[in-house]
């Protein structure tokens, strides 16, 4: 097929036509025509229903902390701490998670709807311009000029400008939110700039569900005109709100549950963050080696560091009494045990004992157990050292 010559200018909007008036076709790039992006638009717009739903429970979570900080700020051993660091950090894997899938379906849906641009136009748009999304700086206007350019012939300016500078001030609210503290004393002004920001935030998600609309509304009527297959319908009003209310309840459960398992989860994996950890693994009579992480059990028959002479159990307090509340009870209790267990005075002994006590997350998930131990200060011990009565 051969191209009309001489098209007369179009208007905005409007393909480029001959004398005749019959539209010009340009000579595409796709062998076929590319994929419809109303498809994509519809991940785009699931995604961003979701966003709205993880940022209404972030306001509310904001909210609470306003209204009772003594939850939320609770004593690191008491009963309330595990479930304030679960939650706080199921709602952190909420908004990472949501964000970065919102992130890969805009550039997906962008990419088809430059594609889509570029095979049925003359303009020297190019599919690659999502990138500009993560490029610093020019991320901060590029962007936007791409997608006026995708509304071309079906813009709403307006709607355009509110959507990006709701998107802007979403940026720019968050950030002041999490790098000001460094420099200012926390306090109530830091949780209000923190809801200031996600209601920019809900704001900007709304907008761009109705640009995604706009764009792909006039990209479908190209496809049309063009005799391409229409694309997917997007998705309706009643359907995003259901993504929006599945979303912050998805939110809140995960952060329930997170709650409730992920302060044992720390303690397993990275062990306490003050202390000792695992007193409860022990029994009287165990030996292990001290120098070695998470003090390994061994045989007693054979060379080893210590051995477990007795177990005890500090009295009931909210708060975590440290390092120096743990010395000044449980050495005499150890002291005290020592000669029932090893049948000898401490002092006419070349023996020496320690302790091991709880860190503050194994405090916090009630782990109040602290175990004395025997060692020989010269070296190895080479077997048993107990008198045969195997209790403290």
């Amino acid at each position: 097929m051969t191209l009309p010559s001489d098209p007369k200018p179009a208007a905005e909007g409007q393909e480029p036509s001959t004398e005749d008036g019959a539209p010009t076709r340009r000579r595409s790039v796709y062998w076929r025509p590319p994929p419809s992006p109303t498809g994509a638009g519809r991940f785009v717009t699931v995604s961003l229903a979701g966003t709205i739903g993880v940022l209404a429970v972030l306001i509310a979570t904001s909210l609470s902390i306003l209204l009772n900080r003594g939850f939320w700020t609770a004593d690191p051993g008491s009963e309330l701490a595990p479930f304030v660091l679960g939650w706080l950090a199921g709602i952190g894997f909420a908004v990472v998670g949501i964000g970065v899938l919102t992130g890969i379906a805009w550039m997906v849906w962008q990419h088809r709807a430059h594609a889509n641009r570029v095979a049925m136009t003359d303009d020297a748009l190019k599919p690659a311009t999502v990138w500009w999304w993560l490029v610093p700086v020019a991320s901060v206007f590029m962007p936007f000029l791409a997608i006026r350019d995708l509304a071309r012939g079906h813009d709403r300016p307006a709607l355009r400008r509110w959507w990006w500078a709701s998107y802007l001030l979403f940026g720019i609210a968050s950030g002041l939110a999490t790098l000001l503290p460094v420099y200012i004393a926390e306090g109530d002004w830091q949780e209000w700039l923190s809801i200031l920001s996600y209601l920019f935030g809900i704001i900007a998600a709304v907008l761009a569900i109705r640009v995604v609309k706009l764009v792909n509304t006039g990209l479908e009527a190209s496809r049309q005109r063009e005799g391409w297959p229409a694309g997917w319908k997007p998705v309706s009003g009643g359907a995003q709100f259901l993504f929006v209310i599945g979303a912050a309840a998805a939110a809140s459960v995960g952060a329930l549950l997170m709650g409730m398992i992920f302060p044992r989860l720390l303690e397993e994996v990275a062990g306490a963050e003050t202390g000792t950890t695992g007193a409860n693994e022990f029994s009287v009579g165990t030996c292990f080696n001290q120098s070695a992480p998470d003090y390994p059990h061994v045989s007693c028959n054979g060379p080893h560091e210590a051995e477990v002479f007795a177990k005890l159990v500090y009295p009931d307090q909210a708060a975590y009494p440290g390092e120096d509340g743990f010395e000044s009870w449980a050495e005499p209790l150890c002291y005290g045990r020592f000669q029932s267990y090893t049948g000898i005075r401490y002092e006419d002994s070349n023996l020496d004992f320690g302790y091991l006590y709880p860190g503050t997350q194994g405090w916090a998930a009630g782990d109040q157990e602290v175990i004395c131990y025997v060692f020989d200060p010269a070296g190895d011990l080479t077997g048993p050292v107990d008198t045969g009565s195997g209790t403290a």
